[in-house]
């Protein structure tokens, strides 16, 4: 399955220390990765790959990290 063989592309990048993924790639993912609101299983492995993109997943974390302190403030949500 070629979003698999993507993925594990992404792993590899990320293992090796890659900063970014290159736009080859991400062209490559663009035409690969399709997904409709009207087709919920499309929508499962679009999540999927997006859950397991250790890119995404950093960007993911280093935005908690940066409003950790904010959501600790005490204040209560609006």
């Amino acid at each position: 399955m070629e979003e698999q063989a993507l993925l594990e592309e992404l792993k590899r990048l990320a293992h090796a220390g890659c900063e970014e993924v290159p736009p080859e790639l991400i062209a490559r993912i663009k035409t690969t990765i399709h997904w409709s609101i009207d087709d919920p299983d499309s929508v499962e492995r679009a999540m999927y790959f997006m859950e397991e993109d250790p890119f995404l997943r950093r960007e993911v974390n280093l935005i908690q990290a940066e409003f950790a302190p904010a959501e600790m403030d005490g204040l209560e949500d609006y």
